[in-house]
């Protein structure tokens, strides 16, 4: 249940909640491609945010498997397919 909660937030609460929101745009619209590593630093710098909100933003993208990450190696955005 809680992964359809997340994975359909309407109204942001917090700044990871916004940016969750902005980032799931910008993967489904394709804006950031499939198989793009997520560099924290440059996004945090870019969305002008922390890298712990933006760590919390990835843990969701993760939660509605639209980001895979791997220890010591980083997240990647997965490929996926609107068919």
């Amino acid at each position: 249940m809680a992964f359809l909660t997340a994975c359909k937030l309407q109204d942001p609460v917090t700044i990871a909640d916004k940016l969750f929101l902005d980032l799931r745009r910008a993967i489904l619209e394709g804006e950031i491609p499939a198989g793009k590593k997520i560099s924290e630093p440059e996004l945090a710098a870019s969305y002008g945010v922390s890298r712990g909100s933006l760590r919390e933003a990835i843990g969701k993208l993760e939660n509605c498997n639209l980001v895979t990450r791997k220890p010591n190696i980083g997240a990647r955005i997965i490929g996926f397919s609107t068919e």
